[in-house]
């Protein structure tokens, strides 16, 4: 796979049951640093189907607690304040979805909104990608099982500012620029 080509990555991933039991996505092929693997189109692919709905804090704090751990699920933060969720399953069809959290991942975001190799990923390696990358409006319900020697064990909404230090580490766009502007302003 060329660096930067996603033509084939979509089709040499796989989502199928991971060693905790539940969902995950593994390489079926050697996917190089830098390899494009899922594009801000993939990402909000589910939106354009229905049953995706955008709240502000306040309105999910206000669901009753089943609504908001649905909700919460496979919701994903499109800026401070506002995230994107569902309350069914039934609109949890794209592969993105089922991209499990490490607190040492193999794939990260580009600085945009697409999703590419961190490091070089192995037939058989699950992708992961660190949540505490583009979580910033609720802390994450499950306890972290990753196993990395640098695991915090829960993913917190503030982790991404620990996260920004490492110039490696890289986040969606919205928080690539909030982090950017950030920098910017003298303390």
């Amino acid at each position: 796979m060329q660096k930067g080509s996603r033509k084939e990555s979509a089709s040499m991933i796989e989502k199928k049951i991971n060693s905790l039991g539940g969902y995950g996505l593994f390489a079926s092929q050697i996917f190089l640093p830098g390899t494009l693997l899922f594009t801000e189109k993939d990402w909000y692919a589910d939106i354009a189907l229905g049953g995706w709905e955008v709240h502000s804090i306040e309105e999910v704090n206000r669901f009753p607690e089943s609504e908001k751990e649905m909700f919460l699920k496979y919701s994903f933060d499109l800026s401070f304040g506002k995230t994107m969720g569902t309350f069914s399953e039934n609109h949890v069809h794209n592969l993105t979805n089922f991209l499990n959290h490490s607190c040492g991942p193999n794939t990260q975001f580009d600085g945009q909104d697409n999703i590419i190799a961190k490091g070089t990923i192995y037939p058989g390696d699950e992708l992961t990608i660190d949540y505490g990358s583009f979580v910033v409006n609720f802390d994450q319900s499950f306890q972290c099982f990753c196993g990395t020697s640098h695991c915090r064990s829960r993913i917190k909404k503030e982790d991404w500012k620990v996260l920004s230090l490492n110039p490696e580490n890289k986040f969606p766009k919205f928080l690539s620029e909030a982090i950017l502007l950030s920098n910017q302003i003298p303390v």
